[in-house]
């Protein structure tokens, strides 16, 4: 009945012992409940109740607590799989945006500001590599970009630009 609680066994050994194994749900990212108020969910989707512990993780963004718990650990589980192709660069990440499943983005500081990468649903790796490759010549004649079109394999599209449409 504990929310962190994953599983749970009790098994009676005989002739006078009893073990009790518990293991705990591990969250792997924020998720936003309301405006301004933030919790945690866990690899299979399970919204956990807020704690004291420090935790450092990306925020998951297009899970509600209202979607049913199939599509939050859809979502949670692509999200996964995302940081694990990113390798290394996981660390970095601070936001996911799972909202479009076929178009998930990152968002995370580089170079002093905050980049959001359009990745879009497969090739992670290598698209966030051909990021890593060219930014220093995006930032030297757009330094303003902030977010990245990185789906299309030769090319990088700026979507933004400060004060464009």
């Amino acid at each position: 009945a504990i929310d962190w609680v994953k599983e749970a066994t009790v098994a009676r050994v005989w002739p006078n012992r009893v073990v009790v194994r518990v293991a705990e749900r591990q969250p792997v990212a924020f998720v936003t409940l309301a405006p301004s108020r933030f919790g945690l969910i866990d690899g299979d989707g399970v919204i956990l109740p807020p704690t004291a512990d420090r935790f450092h993780l990306p925020v998951l963004r297009g899970v509600r607590v209202s979607d049913p718990l199939p599509d939050r650990r859809d979502r949670v589980q692509r999200m996964q799989r995302v940081l694990r192709e990113l390798g290394d660069n996981a660390s970095k990440v601070a936001e996911v945006d799972m909202t479009d499943r076929g178009d998930i983005r990152v968002t995370q500081p580089y170079d002093g500001h905050m980049v959001t990468l359009i990745l879009g649903d497969q090739h992670f790796a290598v698209r966030y590599q051909n990021f890593l490759n060219h930014y220093a010549e995006i930032h030297d004649k757009l330094p303003g970009a902030g977010v990245l079109d990185l789906r299309l394999e030769d090319r990088i599209t700026v979507v933004d630009e400060p004060g464009g449409a």
